[in-house]
């Protein structure tokens, strides 16, 4: 169990630090873009990284329009999850996708919220 906690921490470290990245470069942003695929690719990891990468993602999403779909691809993953805490962050982060300069973010994220409520 420890040695599940130790790579658990590592990893809420790097999702940490790939923020701090992103965060500090400023206008550089967008040359950081394998920081922002480690944040993508930590909504497959624990509980503690999935709740984390709904707000990282839709906070650092505008910078990269060329990852928007995985972006998108990322939140509905997490919209889907068993868990109901980071099924409802996802939700309430989806309206976060339409900063950026692509329409079709926001149609793609009026569609699912219609889809969602439909649902219930």
């Amino acid at each position: 169990m420890a040695m599940n906690s130790v790579r658990w921490r590592v990893k809420v470290e790097q999702l940490y630090k790939n923020y701090s990245i992103l965060t500090d470069a400023g206008e550089s942003i967008s040359d950081h873009k394998e920081a922002f695929e480690g944040i993508l690719a930590a909504a497959k990891g624990s509980n503690g990284e999935k709740q984390l990468v709904s707000g990282f993602v839709t906070k650092f999403s505008c910078h990269f329009p060329d990852l928007a779909d995985n972006a998108m691809d990322t939140l509905l993953d997490l919209v889907e999850d068993d868990e109901a805490v980071i099924r409802h962050n996802a939700i309430k982060c989806l309206p976060g996708l339409c900063k950026g300069d692509d329409p079709s973010q926001c149609t793609k994220v009026a569609d699912v919220l219609t889809q969602l409520l439909v649902s219930v």
